[in-house]
């Protein structure tokens, strides 16, 4: 007689039976997953930025190895493709660490779920120091000097001092705040916004500090002699309507264009607009020439102050002409052994444009137009003559010639004329 199984014990065997299937079916999963959408590691292709956490009041970050550090992220496929370096926090927290050199070790973390990340590398070295402010004195640096016969007053700043702030050996080193002011070509009161510079003792530029103020106001009077003038100046040039034929006056510069005199306060004020040069002759001058001329003064009583002569530089010009000659011969060159050549025309006319004196120099005999048959054999041509002119100033001068083709026949003379029977 079969025994029955208690139904306690078929209840407990099914549910041993129905775990172990499920854990089968689980682990089947699992690997069809796994398969599918496989877990893999990789590193992102932009750095992630080092957060550097630490008490910003009274402590400052000097150095660090990395600002920045690569990322590996861990997790399966489809949740990587997803991951970018926006996702991910480094951090770098010094938060209880004292002034130094310290090896920090960097914690990411990934707003993205089932990714996990880590860095390379692993921790930084940084150095903190304890953050400094001070008051240091501002001073004004010139560059420069101001013009001859010009002075100024005392300066005018708003503000004495300025305090620096950073890091405690940077802030040490400073001894003063330079408000530097160029004085050169100053004619007028100085009145500007200017920026401070922080110096070291070498007066050296001191970087990586702030200062407040950073920029302060400032006024110097500035002012003429009352026993001093600027007087403008003009060179005095004669002979302009009497340059040579054919050239003309094309520019005139000089320097200075103004001249500092010193002298009895009643003569300054009687003074001319402007004090002319010596004289300049142009009236033989055929080009362009460079002079130093004194200043002519209309009192004894006065002193130049600044330069004693003035430099001046004049262009003189031809004036440009066309000029035709008509009639010139062709002259034939390079024609070879055994031929004979016959243009058509054998003359031409030459247009020519240059300087008025040149062509005015020129005559019918300088001129010639070459015809080059050179390694030409027989046959029929048309060829350009090339103009020449029995001058050094071919350079100054644009020649066409007209017309611009000449028909040229080359025969053989030697070959004998074929007879009909």
């Amino acid at each position: 007689m079969q025994r029955s199984i208690p139904v306690r014990q078929r209840i407990i065997s099914n549910i041993v039976w129905f775990a172990g299937s499920l854990a089968l079916a689980f682990v089947v999963w699992l690997f069809a997953v796994s398969a599918r959408d496989p877990i893999e590691e990789r590193r992102l292709t932009e750095r992630a930025d080092i957060q550097f956490v630490f008490d910003n009041e009274t402590m400052i970050m000097t150095s660090t190895s990395s600002e920045t550090a690569i990322v590996r992220a861990r997790g399966q496929r489809s949740n990587l493709s997803l991951v970018t370096v926006e996702d991910i926090t480094v951090t770098a927290n010094m938060s209880d660490l004292p002034p130094g050199t310290h090896q920090v070790l960097l914690t990411a973390d990934s707003r993205r779920d089932h990714v996990s990340v880590d860095t390379v590398p692993r921790q930084v070295t940084v150095s903190l120091e304890l953050r400094e402010s001070r008051l240091v004195p501002i001073t004004l640096d010139y560059a420069g000097e101001l013009p001859a016969g010009f002075v100024m007053g005392d300066p005018q700043v708003s503000a004495l001092q300025t305090t620096v702030r950073g890091a405690a050996s940077l802030v040490d080193r400073v001894e003063a705040a330079s408000l530097q002011i160029a004085l050169d070509n100053q004619r007028s009161p100085i009145v500007t916004n200017a920026r401070l510079v922080p110096l070291d003792a070498e007066g050296n530029v001191v970087q990586n500090v702030t200062l407040e103020p950073a920029t302060v106001d400032v006024s110097i009077s500035v002012s003429q002699r009352p026993d001093v003038r600027e007087v403008s100046v003009q060179p005095n040039l004669i002979g302009v309507d009497a340059l040579p034929e054919g050239y003309i006056l094309t520019g005139l510069n000089y320097e200075p264009r103004s001249v500092l005199v010193s002298g009895p306060v009643a003569v300054l004020e009687s003074l001319p607009e402007t004090f002319f040069t010596a004289p300049i002759e142009l009236s033989n001058q055929t080009g362009d020439f460079e002079v130093s001329v004194p200043v002519i003064l209309p009192s004894r009583e006065l002193v130049i102050i600044s330069g004693q002569t003035i430099n001046v530089a004049v262009d003189i010009t031809a004036q440009t002409a066309n000029r035709q000659f008509d009639g010139v011969p062709i002259e034939i060159i390079g024609l070879g052994d055994g031929y004979a050549a016959e243009i058509t025309p054998n003359e031409v006319t030459l247009l020519i444009t240059g300087p008025q004196p040149t062509l005015d120099a020129l005559r019918q005999q300088d001129l010639r137009a070459i015809l080059d048959l050179n390694g030409l054999a027989a046959g029929i041509y048309q060829l350009s003559p090339e103009p020449s002119l029995a001058l050094e100033q071919l350079s100054e001068v644009r020649i066409s010639v007209l017309p611009a083709s000449i028909d040229v026949r080359i025969e053989d003379a030697l070959a004998t004329p074929s007879t009909t029977n």
